[in-house]
């Protein structure tokens, strides 16, 4: 007698059941032996990676269990300093090291982006050039990522211990006069404030800092793929971004009020309906993706030149130029969510299922939107855009959207300043 009808006369349960039954089983045995086993080192860094119970744990090591989980790997950490996790990787006695900083962003073994930190100089003494530090006792923790962009800096570091903890209170006590700190980890620390607020302090912007993942040649070798089926889970995994706090949502926001002026002045002297309702040949999104696709490869064709050769893109255009390197890019956006003109060739013609359309269009008139930091792999920078609507009257373009260098904007407008004041 077959097993499924023994099954069946024994307890009842249907053959087909029983069939489904056992494929499922099977099926989640075979899975687990198809399972690649990876090792990955990190260290000891507060919130990003940590142990705890002699768990790992924090941010950065979530979103790689996500990320692996999906791409079916069984995933093992194991602490190691940064300086020697690099020399085991070269030797191929690990699979993976992270996080590794930006200086790593062209080795082709590199991923995307996991997670962004943001940094600034902590001192008891006001900056003003590169020169200031150089009498300063300046601290770290060992082996880390700050530790090995002052290095390669060419910053003296004079101080190092072993947890951030211990930089801080050697910071407070006066025996450090300058570390970084990332705003993730402090900034959000009601401790942090009140351990500093009675002593003298100044802030300063430094930079953004991408944690990436970087492989052994073993590794890459073994799975081909492994770089770009990382990159696409990223996303799901993890969202990629900073919130600008209210001091540098405010830079920003300034140069959206450059760009604004001058779109008024110029509408008010150039009335005409910018839509794309008439330009196009269906209000489908995919399709006119596509045909703009297509139109933007070629650089050519009447959708081409109706969103990058009109009037109002030769302004966007002069209005980037103008801007030694802050902007990145300037679009307007009619009220369908279509771009009808741009300084600059953009992926995409239809923004309407966007934040930067959603949260100011659909809104009252002069909402202006400012949405959080994310790294642009294809230009390698750090972006942060600002959209606002355009009085009602004045024109059908519905919104403006400025991409702004958030990275250069920064460096450009933060001066050394009282932490309490920032």
């Amino acid at each position: 007698m077959a097993l499924s009808n023994w099954v069946y006369h024994r307890w009842g349960i249907m053959p087909k059941l029983i069939v489904v039954i056992l494929t499922l089983v099977f099926t989640n045995i075979a899975a687990a032996e198809n399972k690649k086993d990876i090792t990955i080192a990190t260290y000891n860094s507060p919130p990003h990676q940590y142990i705890d119970d002699n768990m790992f744990k924090g941010e950065n090591i979530s979103t790689l269990r996500c990320i692996f989980n999906k791409l079916n790997f069984d995933l093992t950490f194991i602490e190691f300093p940064l300086a020697r996790a690099l020399i085991e990787l070269d030797k191929n006695t690990l699979d993976g090291v992270m996080p590794v900083g930006n200086y790593y962003a062209s080795n082709s073994r590199v991923t995307a982006p996991t997670s962004i930190e943001k940094w600034y100089w902590l001192t008891n003494f006001q900056q003003e050039t590169p020169s200031d530090f150089e009498r300063q006792v300046i601290g770290a923790v060992r082996g880390g990522t700050v530790h090995e962009w002052l290095t390669r800096n060419g910053y003296e570091v004079k101080t190092l211990v072993n947890t951030k903890r211990q930089l801080l209170s050697m910071f407070i006590a006066g025996r450090v006069d300058a570390i970084i700190i990332d705003n993730s980890d402090t900034f959000r620390d009601i401790e942090f404030h009140r351990a500093i607020e009675s002593i003298e302090h100044y802030l300063r912007f430094i930079k953004f800092e991408p944690h990436r993942v970087i492989f052994s040649n073993a590794a890459q070798l073994e799975y081909p793929n492994l770089i770009s089926e990382f990159n696409e889970n990223i996303k799901g995994c993890y969202p990629v971004s900073l919130t600008l706090d209210q001091s540098e949502k405010s830079i920003v926001e300034h140069y959206a009020n450059g760009v604004e002026g001058k779109m008024i002045s110029f509408l008010k002297a150039n009335a005409i309906d910018y839509t794309l309702a008439d330009k196009i040949s269906s209000k489908d999104a995919d399709v006119v993706n596509a045909q703009w696709k297509l139109a933007s490869n070629n650089k050519s064709g009447h959708l081409y030149d109706t969103v990058l050769k009109s009037r109002l893109s030769e302004l966007l255009q002069r209005i980037q130029e103008n801007a030694n390197g802050d902007i990145f890019e300037i679009m307007a956006i009619d009220q369908n969510g279509f771009t009808i003109a741009a300084s600059q060739i953009t992926t995409d013609l239809y923004q309407g299922d966007e934040a930067k359309f959603k949260k100011t269009f659909l809104g009252q008139e002069n909402t202006i939107f400012v949405d959080d930091i994310v790294f642009d792999e294809s230009t390698k920078q750090f972006q942060s855009q600002v959209s606002f609507t355009l009085p009602n009257k004045l024109s059908s373009i519905a919104v403006i959207t400025v991409g702004i260098n958030i990275e250069k904007a920064l460096s450009d407008n933060t001066k050394s300043i009282g932490f309490d004041n920032h």
